[in-house]
């Protein structure tokens, strides 16, 4: 049996995915093309198969965040910059000062940025990642990083815009760190396919396993049903009268088989 997992981020996006069972046959038996697959991964050097597996977190990644920015129609792409490497935090505690070259430090900075939108009742679903700030480096040789975020709203960029709102103030004087850009993308397909993919993609390469590159808002959940299949051919079946209801297109990709798991099947379903 073929397992299922279908991600239904609006009525017009859907992401099916397909686990398929390993073959068990005796050792008399022809040989079979997952065998032939994962004698070939068992043949492949170190390097080569960590270089496989980080394209594939990469990919699982991208293919993450894409349904995020999908089910939440994010089309709102922010960025906030450092003007001071040191920046100081103002906490109950009092002052800290963090270090905008450092990966931890940055992501208390966003905390702290979290809750002051928060008391200013500035609510939003957003997906955030951070990049270095190259030219900076190349320039100065000074490591800093910047945020790219998505949010679903149009926030109010200054204080006066957002009493206007019934907003206490808004994100410009809420970051209070450096400068603060918003570009609004017109397709959102595009933006969760393109525009923020690279940054985070920029992130894996440049930082180690283990290594946070993304956050999200809390409570970011995509509608899920998992279902069984006997055969390809059945499911092949059930994703073309899918697609023909809800007059959708959709293509269909192996993902590279890994350490002897399981072979995975991957549509994604789109407006034509």
């Amino acid at each position: 049996m073929i397992r299922v997992k279908t991600y239904d981020m609006t009525d017009k996006f859907i992401d099916v995915v397909a686990t398929f069972p390993k073959l068990k046959c005796s050792i008399h038996d022809k040989p079979n093309e997952n065998e032939i697959k994962e004698s070939y991964w068992n043949e492949l050097d170190h390097d080569t198969k960590l270089s496989l597996n980080q394209e594939r977190s990469i990919q699982r990644t991208k293919t993450k965040v894409k349904r995020y920015v999908i089910h939440k129609d994010m089309r709102y792409m922010w960025t906030l910059t450092f003007a001071k490497k040191i920046v100081p935090v103002k906490s109950s505690k009092g002052i800290t000062n963090y270090d905008a070259g450092c990966l931890n430090d940055v992501w208390k900075i966003w905390k702290a940025f979290m809750k002051r939108c928060e008391r200013a009742k500035l609510k939003f679903d957003y997906i955030v990642t951070v990049e270095v700030q190259e030219k900076r480096l190349e320039t100065y040789g000074e490591k800093v990083y910047h945020f790219h975020f998505a949010t679903n709203k149009n926030l109010p960029i200054d204080n006066a815009f957002a009493k206007k709102r019934g907003m206490k103030e808004g994100m410009l004087s809420l970051w209070g760190h450096g400068s603060i850009n918003v570009q609004k993308q017109k397709s959102k397909k595009k933006f969760a396919n393109i525009y923020l993919m690279k940054y985070i993609t920029k992130m894996f390469e440049a930082t180690g396993k283990g290594t946070q590159r993304y956050r999200c808002s809390q409570n970011m959940v995509i509608p899920t049903r998992n279902m069984w299949f006997p055969t390809e051919e059945a499911l092949d079946f059930w994703i073309n009268k899918m697609a023909a209801i809800k007059d959708l297109k959709f293509f269909k990709e192996y993902y590279p088989l890994s350490n002897g798991n399981n072979e995975v099947l991957y549509y994604g379903l789109s407006p034509i």
